[in-house]
Protein backbone atom coordinates (compact mmCIF):
# COMPACT_ATOMS: atom_id res chain seq x y z
CA UNK A 1 0.00 0.00 0.00
CA UNK A 2 2.69 2.06 0.39
CA UNK A 3 4.33 1.71 -3.02
CA UNK A 4 0.98 2.44 -4.49
CA UNK A 5 1.02 5.63 -2.44
CA UNK A 6 4.11 7.06 -3.10
CA UNK A 7 3.45 5.87 -6.95
CA UNK A 8 0.28 7.97 -7.25
CA UNK A 9 2.15 10.92 -5.93
CA UNK A 10 5.07 11.01 -8.05
CA UNK A 11 2.33 10.14 -10.83
CA UNK A 12 1.06 13.76 -9.93
CA UNK A 13 4.37 15.43 -9.99
CA UNK A 14 4.73 14.02 -13.40
CA UNK A 15 1.52 15.54 -14.90
CA UNK A 16 1.93 18.67 -13.26
CA UNK A 17 5.93 18.83 -15.23
CA UNK A 18 4.71 17.67 -18.01
CA UNK A 19 1.92 20.33 -17.96
CA UNK A 20 4.88 22.65 -17.91
CA UNK A 21 7.01 21.10 -20.81
CA UNK A 22 4.35 21.74 -23.02
CA UNK A 23 4.28 25.28 -22.58
CA UNK A 24 8.14 25.67 -22.24
CA UNK A 25 10.33 23.27 -24.76
CA UNK A 26 12.63 20.62 -23.80
CA UNK A 27 16.01 21.98 -24.68
CA UNK A 28 17.73 18.40 -25.02
CA UNK A 29 17.68 14.63 -23.75
CA UNK A 30 20.80 12.86 -21.58
CA UNK A 31 22.31 9.51 -21.95
CA UNK A 32 24.32 7.96 -19.34
CA UNK A 33 26.24 4.49 -18.81
CA UNK A 34 26.92 4.07 -15.04
CA UNK A 35 28.55 1.77 -12.11
CA UNK A 36 26.10 1.33 -9.30
CA UNK A 37 28.50 -0.46 -6.01
CA UNK A 38 24.75 -2.48 -5.41
CA UNK A 39 22.89 -2.50 -8.67
CA UNK A 40 25.71 -3.21 -10.81
CA UNK A 41 26.06 -2.17 -14.63
CA UNK A 42 23.31 -0.02 -16.24
CA UNK A 43 22.26 3.13 -18.58
CA UNK A 44 20.15 6.08 -17.86
CA UNK A 45 17.73 8.28 -20.33
CA UNK A 46 16.61 11.51 -19.46
CA UNK A 47 13.95 14.21 -20.57
CA UNK A 48 14.55 17.80 -19.80
CA UNK A 49 10.82 19.08 -18.40
CA UNK A 50 11.81 22.45 -17.22
CA UNK A 51 15.26 24.44 -16.46
CA UNK A 52 15.15 22.74 -12.96
CA UNK A 53 14.07 19.29 -13.54
CA UNK A 54 13.75 15.95 -15.85
CA UNK A 55 12.43 12.60 -16.10
CA UNK A 56 14.60 9.74 -16.13
CA UNK A 57 13.85 6.29 -16.94
CA UNK A 58 16.82 3.76 -16.19
CA UNK A 59 18.11 0.62 -16.26
CA UNK A 60 20.68 -1.76 -14.04
CA UNK A 61 21.23 -5.18 -13.15
CA UNK A 62 24.13 -7.74 -12.20
CA UNK A 63 23.92 -11.12 -10.77
CA UNK A 64 26.53 -11.43 -7.36
CA UNK A 65 27.10 -15.44 -6.75
CA UNK A 66 28.82 -16.02 -2.78
CA UNK A 67 28.24 -18.72 0.04
CA UNK A 68 26.67 -17.74 3.26
CA UNK A 69 24.99 -19.41 6.27
CA UNK A 70 21.29 -18.46 7.13
CA UNK A 71 19.79 -20.07 10.23
CA UNK A 72 22.75 -22.32 10.44
CA UNK A 73 21.95 -23.30 6.69
CA UNK A 74 24.78 -23.37 4.66
CA UNK A 75 23.80 -21.89 1.14
CA UNK A 76 25.67 -21.40 -2.29
CA UNK A 77 23.22 -18.32 -3.51
CA UNK A 78 22.99 -15.96 -6.24
CA UNK A 79 21.36 -12.95 -5.65
CA UNK A 80 19.90 -11.92 -9.54
CA UNK A 81 19.34 -7.59 -9.06
CA UNK A 82 17.48 -5.99 -12.03
CA UNK A 83 16.43 -2.40 -11.30
CA UNK A 84 14.72 -0.46 -14.45
CA UNK A 85 13.36 2.53 -12.67
CA UNK A 86 11.43 5.60 -13.77
CA UNK A 87 12.59 8.69 -11.58
CA UNK A 88 12.17 12.57 -11.13
CA UNK A 89 15.12 14.90 -11.00
CA UNK A 90 14.86 18.22 -9.63
CA UNK A 91 17.52 20.90 -8.90
CA UNK A 92 16.41 23.55 -6.11
CA UNK A 93 19.17 25.46 -6.51
CA UNK A 94 20.90 25.46 -10.12
CA UNK A 95 19.06 26.10 -13.14
CA UNK A 96 22.39 25.43 -15.07
CA UNK A 97 22.19 21.23 -15.30
CA UNK A 98 24.87 20.91 -12.75
CA UNK A 99 25.38 21.02 -8.69
CA UNK A 100 23.34 18.95 -6.37
CA UNK A 101 20.14 17.30 -7.44
CA UNK A 102 17.24 15.92 -5.33
CA UNK A 103 15.14 12.77 -6.70
CA UNK A 104 12.22 10.52 -6.37
CA UNK A 105 10.82 7.41 -8.19
CA UNK A 106 9.94 4.05 -8.45
CA UNK A 107 11.86 1.30 -9.13
CA UNK A 108 10.35 -2.20 -10.72
CA UNK A 109 12.06 -4.39 -8.31
CA UNK A 110 13.10 -8.03 -10.46
CA UNK A 111 15.63 -9.06 -7.40
CA UNK A 112 15.58 -12.22 -6.79
CA UNK A 113 17.73 -14.54 -4.64
CA UNK A 114 18.14 -18.70 -4.97
CA UNK A 115 20.40 -20.90 -2.92
CA UNK A 116 21.28 -23.98 -3.05
CA UNK A 117 21.76 -25.48 0.42
CA UNK A 118 24.68 -27.59 1.59
CA UNK A 119 24.75 -30.28 4.52
CA UNK A 120 27.16 -29.82 7.44
CA UNK A 121 28.27 -33.51 8.68
CA UNK A 122 25.82 -34.71 6.39
CA UNK A 123 23.04 -33.40 8.23
CA UNK A 124 20.68 -30.04 8.37
CA UNK A 125 19.09 -28.58 11.15
CA UNK A 126 15.61 -27.18 10.23
CA UNK A 127 13.80 -25.38 13.15
CA UNK A 128 16.06 -26.42 15.04
CA UNK A 129 16.00 -30.13 13.93
CA UNK A 130 18.37 -32.71 12.80
CA UNK A 131 17.51 -33.98 9.59
CA UNK A 132 19.77 -36.65 7.59
CA UNK A 133 20.86 -35.49 4.40
CA UNK A 134 20.22 -38.37 2.14
CA UNK A 135 16.53 -37.97 3.81
CA UNK A 136 16.28 -34.35 3.13
CA UNK A 137 17.89 -34.53 -0.44
CA UNK A 138 17.81 -31.33 -2.47
CA UNK A 139 17.36 -28.17 0.18
CA UNK A 140 16.86 -24.71 -2.26
CA UNK A 141 16.05 -21.58 -0.83
CA UNK A 142 14.07 -18.49 -2.72
CA UNK A 143 13.65 -15.32 -1.80
CA UNK A 144 11.52 -13.23 -3.39
CA UNK A 145 10.57 -8.80 -3.59
CA UNK A 146 7.99 -6.74 -4.22
CA UNK A 147 6.95 -5.74 -7.17
CA UNK A 148 7.16 -1.66 -6.71
CA UNK A 149 10.05 -0.27 -4.67
CA UNK A 150 10.05 3.44 -4.35
CA UNK A 151 13.33 5.55 -4.12
CA UNK A 152 14.92 8.75 -2.50
CA UNK A 153 17.80 9.95 -3.00
CA UNK A 154 20.36 12.86 -4.02
CA UNK A 155 22.85 13.47 -6.54
CA UNK A 156 25.65 15.87 -7.94
CA UNK A 157 26.23 16.39 -10.80
CA UNK A 158 29.65 17.62 -12.30
CA UNK A 159 29.92 19.66 -15.76
CA UNK A 160 33.17 18.68 -17.41
CA UNK A 161 32.28 20.46 -20.48
CA UNK A 162 29.14 21.47 -22.65
CA UNK A 163 28.09 17.87 -23.53
CA UNK A 164 29.59 15.67 -20.51
CA UNK A 165 28.86 15.71 -17.31
CA UNK A 166 30.12 13.33 -14.23
CA UNK A 167 27.25 12.01 -12.45
CA UNK A 168 26.91 10.64 -8.54
CA UNK A 169 23.91 9.63 -6.81
CA UNK A 170 23.43 8.61 -3.33
CA UNK A 171 19.69 6.82 -2.57
CA UNK A 172 17.99 4.15 -0.84
CA UNK A 173 15.10 1.52 -2.28
CA UNK A 174 12.62 1.03 -0.19
CA UNK A 175 11.99 -3.00 -0.78
CA UNK A 176 9.40 -3.95 2.39
CA UNK A 177 8.69 -7.23 3.48
CA UNK A 178 9.98 -10.03 1.37
CA UNK A 179 8.80 -13.61 1.33
CA UNK A 180 11.05 -16.97 1.83
CA UNK A 181 10.19 -20.57 0.40
CA UNK A 182 12.20 -23.50 0.95
CA UNK A 183 11.67 -26.53 -0.54
CA UNK A 184 13.03 -30.06 -0.93
CA UNK A 185 13.07 -33.25 -2.90
CA UNK A 186 13.69 -36.34 -0.63
CA UNK A 187 11.92 -38.90 1.04
CA UNK A 188 10.81 -36.64 4.04
CA UNK A 189 9.51 -34.11 1.98
CA UNK A 190 5.65 -36.05 1.58
CA UNK A 191 5.76 -36.23 5.25
CA UNK A 192 3.63 -33.29 7.29
CA UNK A 193 6.04 -33.06 10.30
CA UNK A 194 8.64 -31.93 7.70
CA UNK A 195 6.64 -29.50 6.00
CA UNK A 196 5.54 -28.24 9.04
CA UNK A 197 9.75 -27.68 9.87
CA UNK A 198 10.26 -25.97 6.81
CA UNK A 199 7.45 -23.57 6.85
CA UNK A 200 8.58 -23.00 10.58
CA UNK A 201 12.01 -22.21 9.24
CA UNK A 202 10.70 -19.81 6.27
CA UNK A 203 9.37 -17.65 9.17
CA UNK A 204 12.43 -18.27 11.28
CA UNK A 205 14.35 -16.58 8.32
CA UNK A 206 11.91 -13.75 7.88
CA UNK A 207 13.04 -13.12 11.37
CA UNK A 208 16.61 -13.04 10.58
CA UNK A 209 18.50 -9.78 10.97
CA UNK A 210 19.89 -9.78 7.61
CA UNK A 211 16.83 -10.38 6.01
CA UNK A 212 15.17 -7.15 8.10
CA UNK A 213 18.35 -4.99 6.58
CA UNK A 214 16.95 -6.04 3.16
CA UNK A 215 14.03 -3.60 3.68
CA UNK A 216 15.96 -0.91 2.76
CA UNK A 217 18.36 -1.34 -0.26
CA UNK A 218 21.44 1.51 -0.53
CA UNK A 219 22.25 2.81 -3.96
CA UNK A 220 25.63 4.39 -4.57
CA UNK A 221 25.86 5.39 -8.36
CA UNK A 222 28.20 7.09 -10.64
CA UNK A 223 27.67 7.93 -14.43
CA UNK A 224 29.31 9.80 -17.42
CA UNK A 225 26.73 11.54 -19.27
CA UNK A 226 25.69 13.21 -22.73
CA UNK A 227 23.49 15.85 -23.34
CA UNK A 228 21.88 16.63 -26.87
Amino acid sequence: MKQISYLAALLLIFNNQFAEAEQNPHQGMTVSAGLSVTQGLGVDIGYKLSEQSRLRISMYAWNYERTETVNDIFYEAELQVVHPGIFYDYRPFSTQEDGLRLSAGIIINSNDWTGDARPISNTFTINNIVYNADDVGNLQGEIDFPALAPYLGIGYDLRINKEWVLTSDLGVVYQGEVDVHLSADGSLTSTPAFQTALREEERNILENDDIEKTKLWPVLKIALEYRF
